[in-house]
């Protein structure tokens, strides 16, 4: 029974662990004897069978080593468990030495490649299982790094009389989760159950890890430890075994999450900087070489310090993550709060651990919110167990604060925005400093919008007082400086009935009006009556209290919880803005969709193992997605399925259209109890998205699949039919669910949130509403081009006319307009065509909209031919174009009817892509699909057609995404990388990570960027080529692999060698227009001929940019770019990174200043 029940532990350990690349390195020296390996056999056929074996599952590899190492088997040798273990029955001893290091080496070169099987570059998770039971006859250190450095987690298990140290030295970090000791092998099977849980443990861990890490790429992160005499020397030992372990989870490198490390006592100490480590290893190691010093406890001069000497000392970056960890034991014997406002307003999102005690100074330097920032433990021994609390959390952080999860700003129509702020005896003129910074902060939301956006600013104490009024964005900053504190008592009541007078008397725009209270303490008379009055105005009102405010009170001058917030003091204000940002940016204020009908189903677990509290929290997050998102026939439809051991629709898309009676439907749901078979119900709601059930399979179709435990029937089937069907789907995980189960449903680890606190799950429904209503969330908006609309005035449009303008509105209005930004014209045709606006005759959004509205059609026939011809010369730049900038030139067409004289229509398109101008062809029922296809150079991702004139008016919701393509996003880019003796190792590492950082800051996917990569010395070396990758991590990892080699510099040879980079066979996209640009990092000094391979290059239309480092030699440079605007000098190699928005800029065509 005890078996059994042993069995069912490993079984349950490892049924998570789906996906990973395993390869066991056995020893067969002398030491092992022929008896042993038969035990060693049999200890791998234990821990194979509990294996998920098969070729999208776990694969597993296999080699021997004496003196030398002998290939076994491969990952991709055998795909099924039973060939796996028939293999292992075969191996035979070797004897001879140990020669581990040499194994090592092999295994890398030989197991850990795509040619040997190895998924890395999916993102498998790759371990090696190290069994041996001797010291190596050669050296580890080297070998053991070079294989974790690829992200192989590697695991050893000890038998006998083993060198510890030297196990250490191969294991990853830290030795306990990674090392497995047995006295002889008689007893190594005891430690099959051990070594499955901890390599199944990592399988799953890696798996998340990696799939967070695709999306936490960037952050710099410090910790803060407290050393000070109440600590001890053992209990800072479990500190930095703690903190080794936190950075175990980041994915350390100095393109990725950068790590300084500061200690402090009376005074604080740097050990490491931020551009001290190369990657997370050399950083863990650096860990345990800490001294303990003891004595006191500033906190306050710590973190100050922390901000001035590292955060923006050596290796910190410009606009990252920037996030610091302190770990204390006591209360702090200085003062932290200037220290912490101004860490927060930096700003530097603060987490802080507390051991013995939770003293107010966690709170106190924490960020807000802080339930998500404060952790506090009993003793120093639950450090442990808190670090993968702590890991998904900073995780989670980061991701947060480097995604906004509201509309952008540009989206926000006319709006009037009024701060009404505490001055009474609350406040200090710290805190008025502290209150204007925030609404400073704030107002930079808003800096696309300074036409359509006006603030106003009362103040308040005994009376109230305007400071400003309606004054435009430009203006608030000298106005704000005018601000002063002056004290008295805290009349709140009094100054709400001021602003319920001032917005009945103030004419305010057509657009929305806010109120933004923040106080700091309990009004002292009655607030409730004005407040409903203010908010009966059509205002909608947020109140947010800072240090002694009363919660109640706030929450009765908004009217609403979701708009109350309580900060500890003013300093915290910052990371509240985005949370008032989100109601703000959304239309009306309110629904976050707009202009994007679709589908959503909600699927819901029903089954017993869910409370009925938890059940309950689940239908008012529901509730609060549909609240939060526009419905209706022709808007987005809701249904909602419950699951269990049966299913149960609640209600089909096609059954309300109304808030009000989907809400009501969700309050009457019942539990059903029953088990959890996620996989029938993903069978079951699949027709339901079905035209007959009230689906529009043409528009976006979501399924929502909330879940609080694992399926426990067969689900992967169901999930891969839906998402062939187009159905997107997003796992909501609450307690107990799966990652795994959840990321194979979805497909895709930005769908899947997971292990969410059932009490959290509310907060999720404005960003699960966004990815509802915005197709094409992950494109960017029309930033700047050049677009001139050529519009059908013909006489078969008549009183149709009016569903194009509607079109061009929403083109407009969803693009960042000025003369900096995009810019409209606008062309009517019918027997001849006609100016209405160029492009520099309006600069704002509301003009341009304007000028639609008054366009009248002039009827007559359809000569399209000759309006192409004619809208060729308003893209020059007397008519406004910036085609000399490189600014994206488009036109659209938009016709409802065959060309009156179609013989010249392909030649005038022609000679509109000749000049770079892309044409788009929009087309309405009667309209010729074959001259359509023909305008647009036989590109059908440029055509775009609908049935009737009705659907035009929401058509821009599914082209949006091709026609917001800016320069920088739409490019064909070469780095050609010196690696000669003239660059030096070190040099070269440099710029290495210089040229992942751009990478990174370009669009990278099969339709937007592509990049390549080349080195040279005395010999070509080549990387990658343009159609090798399409994600940015995979182009990065390769980046971070790139080797130096020293020699002779000869650069014009490849040069010649670059040619075949801008071949279409290697995914240059050349024929299709797309801009061709080559950058190179050297120093120019070559000694080879360059001129004329350059000018071979630019003659194909290769854009070449030389970036010069070092002792430069400027006229070989000059001959290769050929242009002195397109060389970027460094000098020192040491200011390299200080360049990367001046090389962006430079090769995505920004305007020199």
């Amino acid at each position: 029974e005890v078996l059994f029940l042993m069995m069912d532990m490993v079984c349950f350990i490892c049924q998570n662990a789906t996906l990973g690349d395993i390869v066991f390195l056995i020893d067969s020296s002398g030491s092992i004897g022929e008896e042993n390996i038969r035990i060693i056999r049999a200890f791998l056929r234990n821990v194979i069978q509990n294996l998920d074996i098969g070729p999208d599952k776990v694969q597993v590899g296999l080699a021997l080593y004496a003196n030398s190492p002998k290939k076994e088997f491969l990952l991709k040798d055998h795909m099924d468990r039973t060939a796996v273990l028939d293999a292992v029955e075969q191996i035979a001893f070797l004897r001879g030495g140990t020669n581990t290091g040499k194994a090592l080496d092999f295994i890398r070169e030989e197991y850990f490649t795509a040619e040997a099987g190895s998924r890395a570059r999916q993102h498998v998770p790759q371990i090696a299982v190290l069994l041996t039971d001797g010291n190596s006859d050669d050296s580890v250190s080297i070998p053991a790094k070079r294989l974790r450095d690829l992200n192989v987690f590697v695991f050893v298990i000890g038998v006998s009389q083993v060198n510890s140290n030297q196990l250490k030295i191969i294991a990853n970090y830290p030795p306990e989760d990674y090392i497995l000791t047995t006295n002889s092998f008689q007893t190594l099977q005891s430690l099959r159950n051990t070594l499955l849980e901890t390599v199944c443990s990592s399988l799953q861990i890696q798996k998340i890890g990696k799939d967070v890490q695709t999306e936490v790429n960037t952050a710099d992160v410090v910790f803060i430890i407290d050393e000070s005499g109440g600590i001890g020397n053992n209990n800072f030992q479990l500190i930095q075994s703690f903190v080794q372990s936190l950075i175990g989870s980041l994915n350390v490198n100095q393109t990725g999450v950068r790590v300084g490390i500061v200690t402090y006592n009376e005074a604080p100490k740097a050990h490491a900087y931020l551009d001290s480590f190369q990657d997370r290893t050399e950083a863990q190691q650096f860990i345990k070489l800490l001294r303990y010093r003891g004595g006191g406890s500033n906190t306050g001069a710590a973190l100050r310090f922390a901000l001035e000497s590292v955060f923006k000392g050596r290796g910190s970056r410009e606009d990252v993550q920037k996030v610091a960890i302190v770990v204390t034991d006591s209360k702090s014997q200085d003062s932290m709060k200037e220290a912490v406002a101004e860490l927060h307003w930096f700003p530097v999102r603060v987490f802080a651990i507390g051991v013995n005690e939770k003293t107010p100074d966690l709170y106190d330097m924490a960020s807000y919110p802080t339930n998500r920032h404060v952790f506090a433990v009993d003793n120093f021994m639950q450090l442990k167990p808190l670090r993968k609390v702590m890991q998904k959390s900073i995780c989670s952080a980061i991701i947060q604060g480097s995604v906004n999860s509201f509309k952008n700003s540009a989206d926000i129509k006319e709006a009037d925005i009024i701060f009404l702020i505490d001055d009474s005896d609350n406040i200090d003129s710290s805190d008025l400093s502290d209150t204007k910074k925030f609404i400073t902060n704030f107002l930079g939301e808003f800096r696309d919008r300074l036409d359509h956006i006006r603030i106003g600013l009362v103040k308040y104490s005994n009376s109230a007082r305007v400071a400003f009024d309606r004054m435009s964005l430009l203006d608030v900053s000298k106005a704000l400086n005018n601000v002063n504190h002056e004290g008295g008592r805290t009349n709140t009541g009094r100054a709400l009935t001021f602003m319920e007078s001032y917005f009945k008397m103030v004419p305010y725009s057509q657009g929305s009006t806010y109120l933004i209270v923040i106080t700091a303490g309990d009004s002292e008379d009655s607030i409730r009556g004005p407040a409903e009055k203010i908010r009966a105005q059509g205002v909608m009102v947020f109140a947010v209290g800072v240090k002694r405010s009363n919660k109640a009170q706030l929450q009765e001058i908004s009217g609403d919880p979701d708009r109350t917030f309580k900060v500890r003091d003013y300093h915290f204000l910052k990371w509240i803005k985005n949370d008032i940002l989100r109601p703000i940016c959304g239309p009306a204020g309110e629904s976050i969709c707009e202009d994007a009908p679709s589908d959503v189903i909600f699927l819901t677990e029903s089954s017993e193992r869910i409370s009925a509290e938890d059940f309950r929290k689940m239908k008012e997050f529901m509730k609060s997605v549909v609240t939060k998102s526009i419905v209706g026939l022709n808007d987005m439809r809701v249904g909602v399925m419950q699951f269990s051991t049966r299913t149960k629709v609640e209600f089909r898309l096609n059954q309300y259209f109304s808030k009000d009676e989907i809400l009501e439907a969700i309050d009457n749901m019942k539990q059903q109890n029953g088990g959890v078979e996620t996989g029938r119900a993903l069978t079951e709601v699949s027709q339901f998205f079905s035209e007959a059930e009230g689906g529009r399979p043409t528009l976006r179709q979501n399924l929502v699949l909330i879940t609080f435990n694992k399926a426990t029937d067969e689900f992967k089937g169901p999930a891969k039919a839906l998402r062939q069907k187009g159905v997107l789907i997003f796992s909501i995980g609450v307690v107990n669910s799966n990652y795994s189960q959840l990321y194979e449903i979805s497909s895709s680890s930005d769908k899947v949130i997971n292990e969410v606190n059932v009490d959290l799950i509310s907060e999720l429904d404005g960003m699960l509403a966004l990815k509802f209503c915005d197709p094409h969330r992950d494109c960017k908006k029309i930033e700047k081009a050049d677009i001139i609309f050529l519009v059908d005035g013909s006489g078969s449009i008549e009183n149709r006319f009016r569903s194009m303008q509607v079109f061009m509105e929403s083109v407009v209005n969803r693009s960042i307009v000025s003369r900096d930004s995009t810019r409209f014209g606008a062309i009517l045709f019918s027997n001849e065509p006609k100016i209405k606006f160029t492009l520099n005759n309006y600069s704002s959004k509301g003009d341009i909209r304007n000028a639609i509205k008054a366009l009248v059609p002039p009827k007559d026939n359809t000569h399209t031919s000759e309006a192409l011809e004619y809208s060729l010369q308003f893209f020059n730049e007397e008519h406004g174009g910036r085609r000399s900038f490189r600014v994206p030139q488009i036109l659209m067409v938009i016709t409802d009817g065959a060309a009156t004289n179609p013989d010249n229509l392909r030649e005038n398109s022609n000679a509109l892509r000749a000049n770079n101008i892309t044409v788009f062809s929009i087309g309405v029922e009667n309209a010729n699909k074959n001259e359509l296809l023909i305008m647009a150079g036989n590109n059908q991702s440029n055509v775009f057609y609908v049935d009737k004139f009705d659907q035009l008016e929401t058509l821009f919701s599914s082209c949006e995404c091709v026609f917001s393509l800016a320069a920088c996003e739409l490019m064909d880019l070469v780095f050609l990388i010196d690696r000669s003796g003239s660059i030096t190792s070190a040099n070269h590492n440099t710029v290495k990570n210089f040229t992942a950082e751009i990478v990174m800051r370009l669009e990278i996917s099969d339709k937007l960027t592509h990049i390549g990569l080349a080195q040279f010395s005395a010999d070509f070396r080549h990387e990658f080529y343009l159609n090798d990758y399409y994600s940015e991590k995979d182009i990065v990892d390769h980046i971070k692999m790139i080797r130096y080699s020293g020699g002779e510099t000869y650069l014009g040879r490849a040069l010649r060698s670059m040619k075949q980079y801008f071949s279409p066979l290697r995914g240059s996209r050349i024929q299709g227009k797309v801009p061709q640009t080559l950058v190179l990092l050297s120093d120019g000094n070559s000694y080879d001929e360059v001129e004329n391979p350059a000018n071979e290059l630019r003659a194909l239309g290769i854009d070449i940019f030389a970036v010069a480092i070092g002792d430069v030699y400027r006229t070989q440079l000059l001959k290769i770019t050929g242009d002195p605007r397109k060389m970027i000098g460094v000098g020192d190699i040491n200011n390299l990174p200080n360049f990367k928005t001046k090389v962006v800029d430079a090769i995505c065509g920004a305007p020199s200043d």
